[in-house]
């Protein structure tokens, strides 16, 4: 059940895993929520895969989203492996929680 709270009120509707959009977040160190965080705040309303960069994720981070969601592994400085993953797992849009990683979220949104 997804709640939304309205001015004065508060709305609900149920909504399937099939109904929610795919989100992949672009994850790297230091970032302002952790893995974990992230998929607490999206429950019930999005499905996320996580995308680490394969030159900088630390095994410590890709153990963790490994273990929280799909995740999958690209070079960051290369935009076209990352829609290459991101088509593949049927992402619907991409976000981040890490700064230096915004620039990047924006090209591929653009895309």
């Amino acid at each position: 059940m997804v709640e939304f709270l309205t001015i004065g009120r508060r709305e609900s509707w149920p909504m399937t895993a099939g109904d929610r959009p795919v989100v992949a977040v672009l994850a790297g160190e230091p970032a302002s929520l952790t893995p974990a965080e992230v998929l607490v705040a999206a429950a019930d309303l999005a499905r996320i895969r996580f995308l680490l960069d394969s030159r900088e994720a630390s095994p410590q981070l890709r153990a963790v989203c490994e273990s929280l969601a799909p995740t999958a592994t690209v070079d960051f400085t290369d935009p076209t492996s990352c829609l290459s993953a991101l088509r593949e797992a049927g992402v619907s849009v991409v976000a981040t929680f890490t700064d230096v990683l915004c620039p990047l979220v924006a090209v591929l949104n653009g895309r």
